[in-house]
């Protein structure tokens, strides 16, 4: 028989199992490690006292994970494995304006920046103006010596594995371009451009409400509609990176021309364009904006919240397919129309409820998300730090070993 292992061998064993805990995760409390790693509390506490000592991990005071302040509740000390010198950058490029975020290698926010577009400006005036943002932002925060690692960028249209937009929208600012090779070209250096709704899933599941969750659809309702999946803990893009695309399901025969050049489609049915004519007549107001129509809803104003229950009502018809088949654990709403009050999330939840099988329905939770309008941002930071690999959409197996995204 060979000989028992000592207590040190032991004791690195463990201390290895920590550090293997936060794959995948930017920061974890101490009852996180414990669940992860099955040793008792007492061990990881032990274990927890000499990493921090000698700098291998630190406290969530100074690597914060993008700490949110209003989740409700005491938060329980958070802890990350000490990051390199250097900072990430996350840009959403969204219908109206561009909002980048830089943090440190760690999750921790240094800047945020917003520029306001037109929404008929073209990529690369967009690509200059989250460059002017962003070295405003560096310049702020005096971190213009440290070493630049991963650029990610929320882009509203779908992406293909060769960075091509997926789909032939002649409508959007990116049609015709590569948004990564844009981007790099006009920011410099390497660039991973990604689907927005991608992002918000991966945003929400590892920092917002399916946190820790490895089935999970994300529906965005906004002035379009998007969709980002995670599967087995990792994101679903699908062949032509098209997965996720309901918003050009054709729910309507007979139903109104949609941009995409065919009729009756779902985005046709709940994309805010479509929606607020339906409330010229009653508000007087031909000029409705997706804010009013989203202010009115919170208000509750009677004529608003019926037409955002019947769309809720057709999202949740379209996503009971993919619920029934894919057996989901939550289903997140998020988006501009999700902020309009309850009406979406609960014309959602009632068709779901009369649409999907009875074992489906007791395992899925459908409620809006944590992140609101900064869920693609949090999800461009997973992957800006490395958590996240930007290729194949899964967590890192060492997330603490951050590289530029490609």
């Amino acid at each position: 028989m060979g000989e028992a292992p000592s207590t040190s061998a032991i004791r690195r064993y463990n201390r290895e199992r920590v550090l293997e805990a936060f794959s995948g995760a930017v920061a974890l409390s101490k009852a996180d490690i414990a669940r992860r790693t099955g040793l008792s509390r007492t061990t990881v506490a032990g274990l927890m006292t000499e990493l921090l000592d000698d700098g291998t991990l630190t406290r969530s005071a100074h690597a914060t994970t993008l700490a949110r302040r209003d989740i409700a509740g005491r938060r329980p000390a958070m802890f990350a494995v000490t990051p390199p010198h250097g900072y990430a950058v996350a840009i959403d490029f969204g219908h109206e304006r561009i909002q980048v975020t830089v943090c440190d290698l760690g999750g921790r926010v240094i800047g945020r920046g917003m520029r306001l577009v037109g929404v008929a400006t073209d990529a690369r005036t967009c690509a200059a103006g989250a460059r002017d943002v962003l070295a405003d932002i560096v310049e702020r925060a005096g971190i213009g010596g440290l070493r630049r690692a991963g650029v990610v960028a929320a882009i509203p249209e779908p992406i293909d594995l060769e960075g091509r937009v997926a789909r032939d929208n002649i409508d959007s600012r990116w049609h015709g371009v590569r948004p990564s090779q844009v981007l790099a070209d006009v920011i410099g250096g390497p660039v991973h451009a990604e689907n927005d709704a991608n992002l918000a899933v991966l945003g929400e599941s590892i920092f917002g409400s399916a946190r820790a969750m490895d089935d999970v659809i994300y529906i965005k309702v906004s002035h379009g509609v998007g969709l980002g999946l995670l599967t087995n803990g990792r994101l679903v893009r699908g062949t032509s990176g098209l997965a996720g695309e309901i918003g050009h399901m054709q729910v309507r025969s007979d139903g109104a021309v949609c941009r995409c050049g065919k009729r009756g489609c779902l985005y046709t049915l709940c994309a805010s364009e479509f929606l607020t004519p339906y409330l010229h007549a009653v508000t007087r107001n031909r000029e409705l904006t997706l804010d009013n129509l989203a202010g009115m809803g919170r208000q509750g104003d009677p004529g608003a919240g019926r037409l955002l229950r019947d769309a809720g009502s057709e999202v949740g018809a379209a996503l009971a397919p993919l619920c029934n088949a894919l057996n989901p654990r939550a289903v997140i709403v998020g988006g501009s129309l999700a902020r309009a009050g309850t009406w979406v999330i609960d014309g959602i939840r009632e068709t779901l409820g009369d649409r999907i099988e009875d074992r489906v329905a007791a395992s899925l939770n459908v409620t809006t998300g944590t992140l609101g309008e900064r869920a693609e941002t949090y999800g461009a930071v997973s992957m800006a730090i490395g958590v996240i690999d930007p290729r194949s959409g899964a967590p890192r197996p060492a997330a603490r070993s951050v590289s530029p995204a490609g």
